[in-house]
């Protein structure tokens, strides 16, 4: 046979060859890749990592024990979630305190049992792994002790309301306190929080709405933000002189005041007002003798004695009277 002929023969078998091989890799590749799309029934390996909100501790804490799974999962997900060393995959949940058991004899550790966070694992887990059964049956944390206390918080406002519209009652949050953690000698400069500004304008409803806490650097708190609710009515003003009277006198004393008399400037429901004509009836302002009798300055504050009205608010012209105590003869 020439040369040339057994160099052309040489060279396609060459290539032959390699085609060969490259359709068995090819072959091989569509065969890994057909298996590894395949559900298996297999053993999976986790380590949990929850945050939760248990008083008096760290929110975050990973489970002491690798929490042992039996379920189907495809080929793909198997070889993601297992390295060399068959160490465990992270899950991180977040759990509601009221799932977790305190262990007896012991400041920080709590249990959870498996049954109870179902759920939570298979939505963390997502379509790729389906639990057929829970091999742990409890898993047990370890939450730090952290210094805290509760603390009253304030709400900040800036709210206008439209003519004839005022709030009926001062503003209120629900709830009215959190619990704070930090370091002891921060928490021991901090008596209370403030909310971020609550901000309405031309009102003439009752509100509510969800406000956050203002943050403070270095404090970690139970909540951030919280309900806060306001109620709001019309009302009419109106003024009215009344006498001034005097409660729990003693027999031998009488009360000269100066004046005898005071402007009255109060609020009540507009509904009331249609209602009922005679504002000022049954409305007694009264200075209590134990008052009269502590006083420094013989000056003394009437107060609201009676009223037959729903009073939002009273102001009073002028606001003290002079009383000078005598003795009957």
């Amino acid at each position: 046979m020439p040369e040339v002929g057994k160099a052309q023969l040489k060279k396609r078998w060459g290539r032959d060859w390699g085609i060969f091989l490259l359709s068995l890799l090819l072959a091989f590749f569509i065969w890994v890749v057909h298996n590894l799309t395949l559900d298996y029934s297999v053993y999976m390996q986790y380590r949990l990592t929850v945050t939760t909100a248990i008083e008096g501790h760290a929110p975050v804490a990973t489970s002491n024990e690798a929490l042992l799974l039996r379920g189907k999962a495809r080929g793909f997900y198997i070889i993601q979630h297992r390295d060399r060393k068959g160490s465990s995959t992270d899950i991180s949940l977040n759990l509601d305190p009221k799932l977790f058991h305190k262990v007896a004899g012991s400041e920080d550790l709590y249990q959870v049992n498996s049954s109870d966070i179902v759920e939570k694992l298979s939505e963390a887990l997502g379509s790729q792994f389906t639990i057929d059964f829970i091999e742990s049956q409890v898993i047990t944390f370890n939450f730090p002790s952290q210094a805290h206390k509760m603390v009253p918080v304030n709400p900040q406002t800036s709210i206008s309301y439209q003519e004839q519209y005022m709030p009926v009652k001062p503003i209120t949050l629900a709830p009215d306190s959190v619990m704070i953690y930090g370091l002891t000698e921060d928490l021991n400069v901090i008596n209370s929080l403030n909310t971020k500004v609550i901000s309405r304008s031309s009102v003439s409803k009752s509100v509510q709405g969800i406000v956050k806490i203002e943050p403070v650097r270095g404090i970690r708190m139970d909540k951030d933000e919280l309900y806060y609710s306001l109620e709001v009515a019309r009302y009419v003003e109106k003024t009215e002189t009344l006498h001034i009277e005097v409660t729990n006198l003693p027999a031998g004393k009488s009360v000269i005041m100066i004046p005898s008399q005071i402007a009255v400037t109060y609020r009540i429901p507009f509904k009331e007002s249609v209602t009922k004509r005679n504002n000022s009836d049954n409305m007694v302002f009264a200075v209590d003798y134990e008052d009269i009798v502590k006083s420094r300055t013989s000056k003394v504050i009437p107060k609201l004695y009676k009223s037959d009205r729903t009073l939002y608010s009273y102001e009073l012209n002028p606001p003290l009277v002079e009383c000078l105590l005598t003795d009957v003869k």
